[in-house]
């Protein structure tokens, strides 16, 4: 009897420390996830700012794979610099028309500017 009690505790013993190795694996990577949400809103941030800030971006005027074309009141306001930062990859400038080369988030950002110029035109 004494056998089989102790085979039970070292199968309940084991079971336990599998659970809490996927517990561990679990929040280390929902952890991981947050910090990735983060730096893309920063990213997002300095987009917006090299963009010459919300108030510059007049239109979203296309997405075709990997380029955002992006209409600005005052292209004298872009910093390129800030663009390279929030990872756009090449930035090609026609009078206050903007194209952004960026790797797989043209469709997303497209969004998240859209909604900023539609914000602002509402308000005026």
């Amino acid at each position: 009897m004494d056998e089989k009690l102790i085979i039970l505790f070292i199968i309940i013993g084991a079971v336990v420390a599998l659970g809490l190795i996927v517990l561990v694996i679990f929040l280390v990577n929902k952890s991981r996830t947050k910090s990735k949400k983060l730096s893309q809103a920063k990213q997002d941030e300095k987009l917006i700012e090299g963009l010459g800030g919300e108030n510059n971006v007049e239109s979203i005027v296309s997405v075709v794979g990997s380029r955002l074309s992006v209409k600005l009141f005052d292209a004298e306001l872009l910093k390129r610099d800030l663009l390279k930062e929030a990872g756009i990859t090449s930035v090609i400038v026609m009078s206050n028309k903007v194209t952004l080369v960026i790797e797989n988030r043209a469709k997303e950002l497209s969004r998240s500017l859209e909604k900023l110029a539609s914000s602002r035109n509402s308000n005026k």
